[in-house]
């Protein structure tokens, strides 16, 4: 059984192109997460996954072994 939707937004530091958001955002959906939204000015990613599937730490974590720096925000 799935559990409910959650939404978390995380700052992605040392992003440079369109190019490193699609790798973020392929990597992140083969781990589960179901919607990725990238916002180009804040540099930060709106993420709408199931808690059941991958939590927040693993998203940081898969973000981070790309090369990037990521900020969990309140």
């Amino acid at each position: 059984m799935k559990g409910d939707s959650m939404e978390t937004t995380i700052k992605i530091e040392k992003t440079t192109c369109i190019s490193c958001i699609n790798r973020i955002e392929s990597r992140l959906k083969i781990l589960g997460i179901s919607k990725f939204d990238y916002n180009f000015q804040n540099k930060s990613a709106t993420i709408l996954y199931d808690e059941k599937d991958i939590t927040v730490g693993e998203m940081v974590r898969a973000i981070v072994d790309l090369g990037y720096e990521a900020i969990v925000r309140p």
